[in-house]
């Protein structure tokens, strides 16, 4: 979900007793001016990761709690499992997007919304596999 940059974890908070359940500030290495605030959420019913870009002033803001009217546009997905009667019968994926449109054609969102959704399903499929 990082377009290819790599990613490096700036802070990391354990949320319970597994530690995939977190909530983490992740910094790019192509995209200095943002910063990615991060959940991960798994146990036995299923799993969510959310997240949502955010500039280093919002973070500073957040770390001293400076500004509490923080304006986020939050992504996610979520993966349970589909269970029929006591079978499970495969996964169910939903997904979630925010983005601002502005000085564009209602095709033109269309487009790219629906482009942002393929490569990021795409790549749910490949980190699970």
């Amino acid at each position: 979900m990082s377009s290819g940059s790599l990613v490096q974890a700036l802070a990391n908070i354990t949320t319970g007793p597994d530690p995939r359940n977190c909530i983490s500030v992740l910094a790019m290495s192509n995209h200095k001016e943002i910063l990615i605030l991060q959940e991960c959420c798994t146990d036995a019913t299923g799993s969510y990761v959310i997240f949502a870009p955010i500039t280093p002033d919002v973070f500073q803001s957040m770390l001293y709690g400076v500004d509490q009217d923080i304006p986020l546009m939050p992504f996610g997905f979520s993966i349970l499992p589909n269970v029929s009667g006591s079978i499970l019968d495969g996964t169910l994926l939903t997904m979630v997007f925010q983005i601002t449109v502005k000085n564009v054609s209602s095709k033109q969102a269309v487009e790219v919304v629906t482009q942002i959704v393929k490569e990021a399903l795409q790549k749910i499929i490949e980190a699970v596999n």
